[in-house]
């Protein structure tokens, strides 16, 4: 088995035992994560820390978001697991990955162990906080190429939405009520379209060798509306984070775009391979409860 997935067994196994049994196996960390928590609550404090990853590395993160990659080294929700072993599965020395709504870097870091020192990672983290923090990850990474910039329909500038750190994968060009009860601060930030970026630095060898994941939070639409040129010239892979709690227009838009371009819907199943579906556009076909990871390929 190949060691990195050798590793996320481990992870996987250790999510399986009693709430108990995870705190004994870690308690400095699950103690240090309370106090902070604690903290957090009273005070808004946060904390930067150093948390060993998976795949053998080191990630910044800030406590108390992003508590599973601190405790257990991955990201753990069921559909992030099964994501994080299609892009091991897929992901080859010299591939392209497009990380759209980077956050703290957890899938570009994984991105640039795969693809190595022949592929690239391109990754957008429009939050200026929470770049701060993926910019200390990708830092001496000499294939992450990183930017300060949301990604639209086009270039411009564009009203964004930004949760405190704890809520702050709700970030999201796209208002989102009942989500969180903290209020977003609303600020003006840079938007660039895929096509605008990317596209001219691309070469032939990125034709279908290049996996786009789009994590925005409601705006997945705006983002494939600036990706025409990308998918008709490098017939990508495009994974989208598909919520049923979100206004289902969004998502209608984005299969209906796919479909129109030839592309298929699949499910990730529990071992990354892909497996084909028929959404319900009014309900993702959902794994664990309120969201879940859709894979589009160009159809053979």
């Amino acid at each position: 088995m190949n060691l990195l997935l050798r590793n996320l067994a481990e992870v996987e196994a250790v999510l399986r035992l009693s709430k108990m049994q995870r705190i004994l196996s870690r308690p400095g960390r699950y103690v240090i994560l309370t106090i902070v928590r604690i903290f957090n609550k009273m005070f808004s404090l946060e904390l930067n820390v150093n948390a060993p990853v998976f795949f053998n590395e080191s990630l910044c993160v800030i406590l108390p978001a992003s508590a599973d990659i601190y405790l257990f080294g991955a990201k753990t929700h069921d559909s992030e697991i099964r994501l994080t072993k299609f892009l091991i599965d897929r992901l080859k020395g010299g591939s392209v990955f497009i990380d759209i709504g980077a956050h703290f870097g957890f899938y570009s870091r994984l991105a640039s162990t795969l693809v190595g020192a022949t592929g690239k990672v391109f990754s957008f983290e429009p939050s200026g906080k929470t770049f701060q923090t993926f910019k200390k990850n990708y830092t001496g990474h000499q294939n992450i190429l990183g930017f300060n910039k949301a990604v639209s329909g086009k270039p411009g500038i564009l009203t964004f939405y930004e949760y405190p750190t704890l809520q702050s994968e709700y970030n999201t060009s796209k208002p989102i009520e009942n989500v969180t009860d903290s209020k977003p601060v609303v600020v003006q930030i840079a938007a660039v379209s895929i096509d605008s970026e990317m596209v001219p630095s691309l070469t032939a060898t990125a034709i279908k060798n290049t996996y786009v994941k789009i994590d925005v939070e409601g705006a997945e639409y705006d983002v494939l509306l600036g990706m025409n040129t990308l998918i008709e010239q490098y017939a990508p892979t495009i994974v989208i984070e598909y919520f049923e709690k979100y206004p289902t227009s969004n998502y209608l838009d984005c299969v209906g775009f796919l479909l129109s371009k030839n592309y298929q819907p699949f499910i990730i199943d529990q071992n990354g391979q892909l497996q084909t579906t028929t959404l319900n556009p009014q309900k993702a076909e959902l794994v664990n409860g309120e969201s879940d990871n859709i894979a589009f390929c160009l159809a053979e």
